[in-house]
Order: structure tokens, then sequence, then C-alpha cells
């Protein structure tokens, strides 16, 4: 099996958020570790999945990703321009997921998206 971070990213475009203006995933280092509505199956997403761009920006941490992501929620609410995020799929889930791993919304910004301080680490390679 060839690692995911040598593979072309997949993309997933969400057009809205969820109920609660919410992406519905719960995230550490950057990786999709749970879900937090499961509507959010429906827009591609999958445990496992590693976010590497938000909107063609790349996020190497937490803090690119939620900084990337509230400039790409204005541009949803102000211009409805589509939340496009590059993902590599295939890597392992984070392994000992603790719920007190993650950290919820800094800010009331309404995105809903847990955020951890970590920096990225793929989990494949």
């Amino acid at each position: 099996k060839s690692c995911p971070c040598t593979r072309s990213p997949l993309r997933i475009t969400m057009k809205q958020l969820l109920a609660g203006g919410r992406l519905g995933i719960a995230m550490k280092e950057l990786q999709v570790v749970g879900f937090l509505d499961r509507n959010a199956t429906k827009f591609g997403w999958q445990l496992g999945d590693q976010v590497i761009k938000v909107n063609g920006v790349f996020v190497h941490s937490q803090n690119e990703f939620t900084t990337t992501l509230q400039v790409a929620l204005e541009e949803l609410k102000q211009r409805r321009t589509p939340l496009h995020f590059d993902i590599h799929r295939g890597a392992r889930p984070t392994q000992g997921f603790d719920q007190r791993d993650v950290v919820y919304p800094l800010d009331n910004s309404s995105s809903g998206l847990p955020v951890a301080q970590r920096h990225r680490k793929f989990k494949c390679c």
C-alpha cells in the first residue's frame, strides 16, 4: 500500500455549513478524528482524512488551519464562495484519540470546528 502523502490530494467541497454553522468534524493535528454531525459524511469526509489545503492555501498546523478557515468562512458568508478542502486519504487515524485532546472553538465565529494546538504529523509513513 502506497503512502497517502505521495498520492494526489482529494477535494471536499462544502457549499454550505451544517446545522448550527458547523463543518461537523472533530480534528486533531489536521486529521479528522470524529464527527460532531453525521451529515458531514455526505460531503465526503472520512475518519483519517488529513487536511493539507483550505481554499487553495496550504496549512501546516492547527493554528494555520483555524486562521485560513476563518477567512474562508467569511468568504462563504459574504460571497457564498464554497469551502474547498484538499485532503490526503488513507492515513491511519490518530491512535488513542481522547475527547480531551480536542479543543473546541477559540472564538464565537460559529464555525463549530474543534481545533487543537499541535503541529501536523502524518501517521502514514
